[in-house]
């Protein structure tokens, strides 16, 4: 058996171009078979091999894929759990933070998901690179578009803005607002602005009915307060906040859902709430 890492890692039958070669469509195989090996002979001799495929780039799917069964394996995740904390804090790492953030996106995000918040959290505070970055808000904005997880991410977003040092770091403290940035609305000249695209994942967050509704719009005033009041995160979060106008007076975000979160952020800047607030939403000036 000890033979076994050696051959996997050498052997020719597609391992070495699995991230589009003749082993791609396998790789949920590949990875189970892998899970399998790690119960034998623990779990350290494949993340040894992970780390390899990852730095290696041609086996960078197969080992995201393999990491992933692993930290949710019943007997062996927890182990492998309690080592994407120093991969998610590798900053000389860029390409394991990077396997980390994906991670998190897969079973691991659905099955941990408060764990995966947390790892997702030490990647942006962290990496000193884009890739990391850019894959850590991806895999946040799928889970703040799941609908099972919405609440749970949000939560989460909440607490980091509010919790960023005026002085400090705002890499985490930011993703609430860049999550909720809608794309700039394209206009013509003469013209009045067109619908602003892809509103969907505030649209969702905005309209969620029910208890748990109300509790995401809450939260949703919460974050605004917070953003609002750093130093910082204010100026992103007013063109942001501007941009939800637009797409309100576009039709593409509801009006009423829209006025219940944003009122907060008037309720200790102005006393005359309704004419301000009359104001943005008749699209008269920006917030």
């Amino acid at each position: 058996m000890a033979a076994q890492p050696v051959l996997l890692n050498q052997s020719g039958f597609g391992l070495g171009e699995s991230n589009n070669g003749p082993a791609a469509p396998h790789l949920d195989k590949l990875a189970q078979s892998l899970t399998m090996l790690a119960e034998s002979q623990g779990p350290s001799t494949i993340l040894g091999l992970v780390q390899q495929w990852l730095s290696g780039g041609k086996r960078r799917n197969l080992a995201v894929q393999a990491r992933d069964d692993l930290a949710v394996h019943p007997r062996i995740g927890t182990s492998v759990r309690n080592s994407l904390r120093n991969w998610a804090k590798a900053h000389t790492l860029p390409d394991r933070q990077q396997a980390v953030a994906e991670i998190c996106g897969q079973r691991f995000g659905g099955d941990f998901t408060h764990i995966a918040l947390n790892r997702l959290r030490d990647v942006l505070e962290t990496t000193r690179d884009k890739g990391p970055t850019l894959q850590a808000l991806q895999t946040l904005g799928d889970l703040l578009a799941n609908p099972d997880l919405m609440a749970q991410a949000l939560k989460a977003l909440v607490a980091w803005a509010d919790e960023a040092s005026p002085d400090g770091s705002v890499a985490s403290g930011s993703a609430f607002v860049s999550l909720l940035t809608l794309p700039p609305t394209p206009t013509d000249e003469g013209k009045a602005p067109g619908k602003a695209p892809g509103p969907a994942r505030v649209h969702a967050l905005l309209t969620r009915g029910g208890e748990e509704g109300e509790a995401i719009r809450a939260l949703l005033r919460e974050g605004w307060r917070a953003s609002r009041k750093h130093p910082v995160l204010r100026p992103e979060a007013a063109a942001t906040l501007n941009g939800w106008c637009v797409a309100v007076e576009a039709g593409t975000l509801p009006r009423t859902e829209f006025k219940s979160v944003i009122s907060v952020i008037f309720e200790e800047e102005a006393n005359a709430l309704d004419d301000d607030l009359n104001q943005i939403i008749g699209g008269h000036r920006p917030v």
